[in-house]
């Protein structure tokens, strides 16, 4: 399922870098808690607009 997220979408709902995001996709560093419920909140978001 395509989304058409971008980094820069998701780091501004966080309150994060793009650089950030970067690496929490290359597994350079992990979100912590509080940016991982940011995270799961932008997506749910991002899901019911898709449907």
């Amino acid at each position: 399922m395509d989304l058409g997220l971008f980094q820069r979408d998701v780091a501004k709902f966080v309150g994060v870098k793009t650089d950030t995001v970067t690496n929490w996709e290359k597994d350079r560093i992990k979100p912590s808690e509080n940016n991982l419920r940011k995270i799961k909140e932008f997506l749910s978001i991002k899901i019911k607009k898709f449907r």
